[in-house]
């Protein structure tokens, strides 16, 4: 899976060809990779049409069937192994680890990066954490920026 196709699965109306690369703005905005990498680039499709080394998870939002008839419930996990843009905007195709794929609606389901969501629930501005300090201690805390 591309960048442009986990942009495409994420905020859909970023996505578009009156944006320079197809896509607005770099993969780095929405935090996909850090913007180091990236420097001074000069094709932003270069950026966006590049595989993602990690694995794409779908993680159903609510009840729903497949395509082909299979049942899912709100908190199935799958693994995306395929995005069909071209086609109705619903398509999907979905893995629950059998290999055995599926075509589910593109709306039931929220989708991240391996790791990455879980990175982020671990991951306090520094604000907040001066914060807890405050109340730890009893004591106002005033962050210099």
């Amino acid at each position: 899976m591309t960048y442009k196709e986990l942009l495409w699965l994420q905020y859909p109306e970023f996505v578009s060809p009156d944006y320079r690369g197809g896509c607005r703005s770099c993969p780095s905005v929405y935090n996909y990779e850090s913007p180091e990498i990236y420097g001074d680039c000069a094709d932003c499709s270069e950026c966006w049409d590049r595989e993602i080394p990690d694995k794409i998870i779908a993680v159903a939002v609510r009840e729903g069937e497949s395509l082909g008839g299979e049942h899912y419930n709100p908190g199935d996990r799958f693994t995306i192994t395929g995005v069909f843009t071209k086609q109705a905007d619903c398509q999907v195709r979905v893995d629950r680890g059998s290999g055995k794929g599926m075509y589910v609606e593109k709306k039931d389901f929220r989708y991240y990066v391996e790791g990455q969501e879980e990175k982020r629930r671990l991951l306090i501005s520094r604000k907040e954490a001066m914060e807890v300090l405050g109340k730890l201690y009893h004591c106002k805390v005033i962050i210099k920026e």
